[in-house]
Formats: structure tokens, C-alpha cells, sequence
């Protein structure tokens, strides 16, 4: 079945969201053209950090949905080449400020720098195999991070809060 994307605005409100108009085509097309509409989406949100409409959300949250169905990597763990590298935060359903500083306009002029994630799968795996007991009893690690979609250029996560991260490759170095 092959259907023809529907264009949108992008903006809030738009209440025909690009989730609801993607396209069933060829596998590499579509997960293309979501990505774009996902790009469209988060764009000029700031990450997310400050907050962002529920509806402009809920549209997030189904093309990331459509993206993790089309994972070409199921088992991330097993093919850390592609983890690995210089990640920059395009998005995150974490919120840095309560609600009623994001409703005083903070967002409308305050702009962060990046957030980048540099993450060396070598030495990370060799560290935590010879101090998996030690790392264990220091951190005490509550909670989980599931990376529920990673290509060569884009990285989806869920934590066990159900928050969202998305991240893009950068060439960056922090």
C-alpha cells in the first residue's frame, strides 16, 4: 500500500499534525521523510527544555513511535560502532523549568548552547568490565535508558520515566 505525504504547516495548532499524514512507501523513503518531519517538528522548540504544547508533543511522540517500528539497528548493545561517537540533543520531553516560569515568557528569549554526549564505546566497556562491582555499589543506579532507535545519523531513547531523548550525530567534541 503507498500513500502521498500531505504537506503541514509545522506550527502549533496545526491540528493535522505530519504524524498523521506520513506515508506507507519504499522502507528507506519513508523512514527519510520521517525524519524530516520529525526535524520539522522540534525545530524552533529549544530542545523541548522550556516546555512544549501538548499538542506539538503528541505529535513528537508519533513520529518517534513510526521511527522506533522502522529501528534498523533492534539490538543497539550488540553494534556499539554505532553509538558511539559525538551525540548533540535535538529534543528531550525532559523540562528544565516549572510551569510557571515558562509561563512568565522565559522561553521566548533565553536560548542554551548545545548539549553534546561524547560517548568512547572502548574505553566505557573496558572501565565498567573491570570495575563493574565498584561502579555498581558508587552509583547505585536507579532507573534505565532504552535506546529504542539508532541509525547512522539519529539516536532515540526512553527512560523508565517515559521521557524521550533525540539525539543527532554531531562532529563535535565536548
Amino acid at each position: 500500500m503507498a500513500k502521498v505525504a500531505k504537506g503541514s504547516s509545522g506550527l502549533v495548532g496545526d491540528d493535522e499534525g505530519v504524524a498523521n499524514k506520513l506515508d506507507y512507501g519504499t522502507e528507506y523513503g519513508r523512514v527519510d521523510q520521517i525524519k524530516a518531519y520529525l526535524y520539522q517538528a522540534v525545530n524552533g522548540l529549544n530542545r523541548g527544555i522550556f516546555g512544549v504544547p501538548s499538542a506539538k508533543k503528541s505529535e513528537i511522540e508519533g513520529l518517534v513511535r513510526q521511527l522506533e517500528s522502522q529501528n534498523p539497528t533492534p539490538n543497539p548493545t550488540a553494534n556499539l560502532d554505532k553509538v558511539g561517537g559525538c551525540w548533540k540533543l535535538v529534543y528531550s520531553t525532559i523540562t528544565i523549568l516549572g510551569s510557571k516560569r515558562t509561563k512568565l515568557g522565559l522561553r521566548d528569549f533565553i536560548n542554551l548552547g548545545d548539549f553534546l554526549q561524547n560517548i568512547y564505546v572502548a574505553e566505557l566497556m573496558n572501565v565498567f568490565r573491570q570495575n563493574y562491582d565498584l561502579l555498581l555499589g558508587i552509583f547505585n543506579p536507579e532507573g534505565w535508558l532504552e535506546i529504542t532507535y539508532i541509525d547512522d545519523t539519529m539516536r532515540i531513547g526512553r527512560d523508565d520515566k517515559g521521557n524521550v531523548f533525540i539525539l543527532e550525530r554531531s562532529e563535535e567534541e565536548t
